[in-house]
């Protein structure tokens, strides 16, 4: 056990070294995030990195049900494939 352990301890990087490359000035962008980032308390995020709140009244994050996102996602592709054959729209709610 001893032996592996000197083994990781060879394969690892010194911890300015792995801060520099893994720790990141803002959370990515293609995740939302809700809340303080990097110990940061002057603002929150809220859901992206365009939402920053004031962390004394953050307001109110709205979120779309799940079910409503998973029909909207099949409507849409029900009206490319409509498109696509030629069908015409029966949606009239727009």
């Amino acid at each position: 056990r001893a032996e592996y352990r000197e083994q990781r301890k060879k394969q690892g990087v010194p911890y300015a070294e792995f801060v520099k490359k893994h720790v990141k000035s803002e959370p990515p962008e293609d995740i939302p995030f809700y809340g303080s980032w990097n110990s940061d308390m002057s603002f929150l995020y809220a859901g992206s990195n365009d939402d920053k709140r004031d962390p004394q009244n953050p307001g109110p994050v709205y979120f779309e049900h799940p079910k409503d996102v998973e029909i909207a996602k099949l409507e849409a592709e029900l009206e490319a494939v409509r498109e696509e054959s030629g069908i015409a729209s029966t949606d009239n709610r727009k």
